[in-house]
């Protein structure tokens, strides 16, 4: 089941503009509708893009970030402001094309998040590395990044 959540619309806020610059975040937060869903999903969130008359159901917004029942799982704020912010970066608009879609994963798109050492993210830069088949020099992993693999 889903259901349409406002507990993420202040944390978007703050991550955007806190972040819009550095993590090159394009899709203002009030163009986003957080959903929580009870599926258990190997995920902890996704995203969609609402195209065409459906935009008319959600007061022209553009996204849906649906937030699975295992994020209740993550122990720290700072894994569940990496995933949110994780998800942000996703929503993408097109200046030149006047067009909303999501940016996939790869290690260019990305790179902003996972060198940030504010995130100490090197087991997820270990698996994009190995994604990609290159060489990533890695720090001592904690116990507390393990959990945000699962992304």
């Amino acid at each position: 089941m889903f259901k349409i959540t406002e507990e993420f619309n202040e944390l978007a806020k703050e991550l955007y503009n806190t972040h819009k610059v550095s993590m090159e975040l394009t899709v203002d937060p009030s163009r986003v509708v957080f959903m929580r869903s009870d599926k258990k999903k190997r995920a902890y969130a996704y995203c969609k893009v609402i195209g065409g008359e459906y935009q008319l159901l959600t007061n022209k917004r553009f996204f849906i970030v649906i937030v699975n029942e295992n994020f209740n799982n993550l122990k720290t704020d700072e894994e569940r402001r990496y995933v949110i912010l994780h998800e942000m970066m996703h929503l993408h608009y097109d200046d030149e094309k006047d067009k909303y879609n999501l940016l996939k994963h790869t290690l260019e798109d990305f790179s902003t998040l996972l060198i940030n050492p504010k995130w100490n993210l090197d087991i997820t830069r270990k698996r994009e590395a190995k994604k990609k088949e290159i060489a990533v020099p890695m720090k001592e992993v904690t116990t507390t990044t393990t959990a945000l693999m699962v992304i």
